[in-house]
């Protein structure tokens, strides 16, 4: 079975970030041929992107990370890379 880590860097974006797990959730093969590891790292000044996404977690490996200060995209996911099993 293949693994795959997916990285998503998200401000201020609960609904899409939460839509975009919905359609990763949705792969045709999700647990039969491959499974994900889901990384969502979050710098947003609010909990609404983890309340978004918190009835998603039963369909991935989900690790939610939260920073303290808002983070450019490119710094975000190389926190969430370092932190990928």
């Amino acid at each position: 079975m293949i693994e795959a880590s997916v990285v998503i860097a998200t401000y201020k974006r609960p609904k899409e970030t939460a839509y975009c797990l919905k359609l990763l959730g949705e792969s045709q093969f999700l647990g039969d041929k491959f499974t994900l590891e889901v990384i969502v790292i979050d710098s947003s000044p609010d909990n609404l992107t983890k309340k978004a996404i918190e009835s998603l977690r039963e369909k991935f490996n989900l690790n939610y990370i939260k920073l303290r200060q808002k983070t450019l995209p490119g710094e975000a996911r190389n926190i969430a890379i370092k932190k990928a099993q």
